[in-house]
Order: C-alpha cells, then structure tokens, then sequence
C-alpha cells in the first residue's frame, strides 16, 4: 500500500482543505502555484470585465464572468465559485445599466477580499516550504 505523504500545514478557514489536498495530491508547492496563478488570471479577467460593466453589457460581463468562476473553486474557494454564479444568473436578467453597474461593484469588493485571501495563502505557503525544506 503507498504511503500518503503527511501534511503538516493548515489552510486558512476560508479555503477548503480536503478538497484541495485530494485533488492536487497533497501537493503544497502546486497549490501555492494554482494560488498564484489564479490570482494572476482573476485580476486579469476583472480588468477586462469593466468596460462591459460600464458599457450596461450583461451578456458579455456574464461570459467574462464565467471565466473566473471556476478558478475559484480549483483554489478550494467555494464561496467565492457561488458568488460568480449568483451573479452569473443576475446578469442573465439582462438589468438595467445602473443595476448591473452597482451589482458588479459589490461583487468586485467581494472579489477583492478572495484576492487577498488567495495572495496571502499563497505567501503562507512559500514560508511553510523555506522553514520546513
């Protein structure tokens, strides 16, 4: 029988451990890496989001969106995932220009609280890895 590797490092709440763990194979430097990526290519898709925003483009800023919504849960942000399809289907209701705008706004604070968690762990992690190899 194959030996587990043991881990000795915990997420933060925020994060969901078991699932990240099982699906990166307890591997701590890719997670560090995903974390880093995901931050990378969020911050992206969210810069070229706000024309759409400001534009009043639902279905456009709905596609953009849908982009971001699963490198959320590949970095074991579940909360993060939910918020994108809420407002996913938000913006399938094709809202008025003012509503979309004050909508994507709030989302975006949102965001930028995952962002933070994501940079932050991510840090975590490298300092686990310099003390622990």
């Amino acid at each position: 029988m194959p030996k587990t590797k043991e881990i000795s490092y915990a997420f933060s709440a925020a994060f969901d451990q078991a699932y990240l763990l099982e699906i990166h194979d307890n591997d701590l430097e890719a997670i560090a890496d995903i974390f880093t990526t995901a931050h990378q290519q969020i911050e992206s898709e969210i810069a070229l989001s706000k024309p759409f925003a400001e534009k009043g483009d639902s279905e456009t800023l709905r596609q953009r969106f849908h982009r971001i919504k699963p490198l959320w849960g590949y970095a074991g942000l579940h909360y993060w995932q939910q918020h994108i399809q809420v407002f996913e289907d938000f913006c399938r209701r094709k809202p008025m220009k003012d509503t979309l705008m004050e909508n994507y706004e709030r989302l975006i604070t949102q965001m930028e609280v995952g962002l933070s968690l994501l940079q932050e762990e991510a840090e975590r992690l490298k300092l686990h890895f310099s003390l622990n190899h």
